[in-house]
């Protein structure tokens, strides 16, 4: 997973950098905060991929390591495996 960091310019400013090769990946920010806010969101969307659902294994679009159940059988807590 690709990682993030934040950097403070001269000037007191901020902006996201990648961890892996230093580079700039959003704009500058005055606060901190808003640096912050926009490095948890890059990380967010980093852990999004394909996974199978626990319960029915149709493939979904998991938001990280700990989604594991497709949205049916989330809502419907088929924690135990699926009545189909």
């Amino acid at each position: 997973m690709t990682a993030y960091g934040i950097t403070r310019t001269p000037k007191g400013r901020f902006f996201v950098t990648r961890l892996a090769d230093g580079s700039k990946v959003s704009g500058t920010f005055q606060r901190e905060i808003s640096a912050e806010d926009r490095r948890d969101k890059l990380t967010a969307l980093a852990a999004r991929k394909m996974r199978n659902c626990m319960c029915c294994e149709k493939t979904f679009l998991s938001d990280g390591i700990g989604h594991r159940m497709c949205g049916k059988c989330g809502r419907h807590g088929f924690a135990g495996g699926a009545p189909w």
